[in-house]
């Protein structure tokens, strides 16, 4: 009997190590300059690219709406130009402004 508990202990001693070390976890890992930058490249390229098909699907959503309204803007003002006043020859001076009718000038006396 102590001896059947002896191999029950030993092995349960061997499969109690074995499994403590498969589970172990590794401490942080190093990384270089080189595995740094490989990693931030690949990041950036998916980034880039996931940015490049939203851009794309943007700009196929506002082409719809805004060339529309770009369009029509144009197509009124070649039907209704706008009145435009003759530009003035240059050194040519603004106009005064006019007085108030309804002021007395007054001259006070003179030495």
């Amino acid at each position: 009997m102590q001896w059947l508990m002896r191999k029950i202990i030993i092995a349960l001693s061997i499969i109690s190590i074995s499994w403590a070390s498969c589970t172990k976890e590794k401490g942080p890992q190093v990384l270089t300059k080189q595995q740094i930058r490989k990693q931030v490249d690949s990041i950036m390229t998916e980034r880039n690219k996931d940015l490049e098909q939203q851009g794309q699907k943007d700009l196929q959503s506002r082409l719809k709406i805004e060339v529309k309204v770009k369009a029509d803007s144009i197509v009124t003002a070649r039907l209704n130009p706008p009145k435009v006043q003759p530009a003035k020859p240059a050194g040519t001076p603004a106009p005064l402004p006019q007085a108030p009718h309804n002021i007395i000038h007054q001259q006070g006396p003179t030495k």
